[in-house]
């Protein structure tokens, strides 16, 4: 590890929390530093026509969620 990673992991939970908050908001602040690949553009591309074709076959995150917790539950 780095001294610097050393450093952070000594910080308190609440501080390396607030942290790795301000690290992500920097590096979400230009989004232009990590382009999509091909392949993601493509996938993009495909997801974007599907729900244009068919808005309704979409859920929304609640839906999947709750749907993923009631499989959970089945399988135990």
């Amino acid at each position: 590890m780095t001294e610097l990673t050393n450093e952070a992991l000594r910080l308190p939970p609440m501080e390396r929390l607030k942290l790795i908050e301000e690290v992500w908001d920097s590096l979400a602040a230009d989004p232009a530093a990590f382009p999509a690949t091909s392949q993601e553009l493509e996938e993009l591309e495909r997801r974007r026509k599907r729900y244009v074709s068919n808005p309704d076959s979409l859920i929304d995150w609640q839906e999947m969620k709750a749907r993923l917790f009631r499989r959970r539950d089945d399988a135990h």
